[in-house]
């Protein structure tokens, strides 16, 4: 490649391999990771690298220190890549500065435990196949045999510097042209996408870092509050409620959030056994949405947040630690006003998620959490406790405080033993017709969610001798999927990809209570849509003026957001991302077919404002 540079059969194997390596986890991360719409971009970027690869760094090829330079660098980019490539794949987002800083323990659970079973294939291995060849070629290389050296400073090395400046800055200025010349701050705030297509991943990261280091990990200022409580979008619906009271004023609230149920799960039969006969028979009685879906794009918080608040988490946003919970309108506050008791039930320690702080202001009365429970009076004895309490005892100790609270009451439990890897479900209660499943991971959901199902039987049994069933709403959903894609099971659902992204995750809603009539519902929804139902159920006749999911009693089909990197929005099965003001289709629910769908220009202008808004909420500047 340089001319000058007479380079052997194996200087030739390492170069080639440590570009091409270099190469295909680089462009993996750009096109799937960080999912960048211009291929101007793309072309240029490699072009530079390749340029920058021959003129400065393939001549330390030449010396055996240079190899072993560039091979921990090449180390270095692997293990960054690898992080995202995990973290993306389940979570949709790349790892942020936010997540790296942010992030809150997990209790005494092993994250590497759950990256083993979990997350990693075994084909991961392909990323780290170059690296093998780097080291191998390393070995026998005499330092005393190679003697060249490389003259960063002269003529013609400050031609080519001089070069490839000119092509970098050529690089952002046509990159930025075409995203309509924002200044870097707008063109964050737009997303990663945007900002790596122009400037690339370091300067991305670099200004996280200066944004997270100016303005303080956990500072939250007043005066920015004030501010934003006034930039609610103005919503265009015109039939929010159905106005319709199915459910008499006094009624008891019970709302369950299920650690990792799927919607596959339920009526999912192995062999002719059923995993979960009690929610089974409890959904032939309820009424069941069989298109809802989880708001996760950062973690289970995300569910707490936007069920309580009825907004859209943000990605790489902490909510709970980083925000006021005061400025939003809370679904535990609208029922505190009207005479309400209201308590919140989690069997993990109550500063697991930063929840301690966030849930007195969203207006919880009382917080029962791990320390509230009594370890002598377990019914399961036989479990460790990685995590908190088992569902089982979770359940059956909360019964008591129920006995205790005045009616009306609202409530809200969060489950924690079918938590990934799945594991935390007692050996006692192993059930032999999953014995014979060859994957570990599957074997123990199956376990662990119908422990789990035998733990909510309970509950409602528990519920009817104390005569509450009569008079109390019971809501169950699940905070996300299991996230399992294996040969013996999925909880995936099927949809027809263009490009590989995070997809929605469907997941189960049942609706209790004796007035309301057994039924299924088609209608699409997200956790967002909860509270709003739960209050047109009530015979609310408007929604807080904060609150932007919907109700889902309506008949009309709304638009979904999930609000990753890349919003991404369902709609009539149709699957859109929102990037640069434009709406691509990504792919579709093969259910439901492909199909030639469009958003109006009025529901495009609804979707911006409120991921306009909800970024301005949540993200702190």
């Amino acid at each position: 490649m340089l001319g000058n540079i007479n380079l052997s059969g194996k200087d030739k194997l390492f170069t080639n391999t440590l570009l091409a390596g270099f190469l295909f986890k680089y462009n993996y991360l750009l096109l799937i990771i960080f999912y960048i719409p211009s291929y101007t971009s793309l072309i240029i970027k490699n072009v530079l690298i390749i340029i920058t690869f021959n003129y400065f760094l393939e001549p330390m090829v030449k010396r055996k220190k240079g190899r072993r330079k560039l091979l921990f660098l090449s180390f270095v980019f692997t293990v960054f890549f690898i992080s995202n490539y995990w973290y993306n794949s389940y979570f949709g987002n790349y790892v942020t500065i936010n997540d790296l800083i942010m992030g809150e323990g997990v209790g005494q659970f092993s994250m590497l435990d759950v990256l083993i079973k979990h997350i990693v294939r075994y084909y991961d291995a392909i990323f780290i196949f170059d690296l093998v060849i780097l080291s191998s070629l390393l070995i026998g290389v005499s330092s005393q045999t190679i003697d060249y050296r490389f003259k960063f400073i002269g003529k013609h090395n400050f031609l080519k510097i001089t070069f490839i400046i000119i092509m970098l800055f050529s690089q952002i200025f046509v990159t930025n042209k075409i995203s309509d010349n924002p200044k870097p701050v707008k063109l964050y705030q737009k997303g990663a996408a945007e900002f790596v297509n122009v400037y690339g991943i370091i300067p991305l990261y670099f200004y996280e870092f200066l944004k997270v280091s100016e303005e303080g990990v956990f500072a939250v200022k007043e005066e920015q509050i004030q501010e934003k409580l006034i930039k609610v979008p103005e919503l265009t619906r015109e039939d929010e409620l159905d106005s319709e009271q199915v459910i008499s004023d006094q009624t008891n609230v019970i709302v369950i959030q299920v650690e990792s149920l799927d919607a596959k799960i339920i009526d999912y039969q192995y062999q002719g056994s059923e995993v979960t006969p009690f929610l089974n028979q409890l959904k032939e009685k309820s009424l069941y949405f069989e298109n809802f879906y989880a708001q996760k794009v950062n973690g289970s918080f995300d569910a707490d947040l936007s069920f309580l608040t009825s907004v859209y988490p943000v990605n790489s946003n902490y909510a709970f630690q980083e925000n006021n919970m005061l400025k939003f309108d809370s679904l535990a506050r609208y029922f505190k006003k009207y005479g309400y008791q209201t308590l919140a039930f989690h069997g993990n320690n109550k500063e697991f998620f930063y929840r301690s702080k966030a849930f007195p202001d969203l207006g919880f009365d009382e917080f029962i959490s791990l320390e509230d429970f009594s370890e002598k009076n377990m019914v399961i004895k036989d479990l460790p406790n990685p995590l908190g309490i088992n569902d089982y005892d979770f359940f059956n100790q909360s019964l008591d405080y129920l006995k205790r609270v005045d009616e009306p009451f609202f409530s809200y439990f969060i489950t924690l033993t079918s938590h990934t890897p799945f594991d935390y479900y007692p050996p006692s209660e192993k059930q032999g017709k999953f014995s014979d499943i060859n994957s570990l991971l599957v074997h123990n959901y199956f376990q662990s969610i119908a422990f789990l199902d035998k733990s909510l039987e309970m509950f409602f049994a528990g519920l009817k001798k104390q005569k509450l069933l009569d008079n109390t709403l019971v809501v169950i959903y699940a905070d996300h999927e299991s996230g399992i894609n294996r040969l013996e099971y999925s909880s995936n659902r099927e949809f027809k990809l263009f490009h590989n992204v995070k997809i929605p995750q469907n997941i189960p809603l049942i609706l209790y209570h004796p007035a309301l009539e057994a039924d299924i519902v088609n209608k699409p929804g997200t956790i967002a849509d909860l509270a709003p139902t739960i209050l047109d159920l009530f015979g609310a006749e408007k929604l807080p003026n904060k609150f932007v999911g919907n109700s889902l009693l309506t008949d009309e089909e709304n638009p979904l957001i999930f609000m990753h990197e890349n919003p991404q929005v369902l709609y009539q099965g149709q699957l859109f991302v929102r990037q640069d003001n434009q709406f691509k289709k990504i792919g579709y629910l093969e259910k439901r077919g492909n199909k030639e769908v469009d958003l109006s220009n009025v529901e495009k202008k609804e979707i911006g404002e409120i991921i306009y808004y909800m970024r301005n909420v949540l993200f702190k500047k």
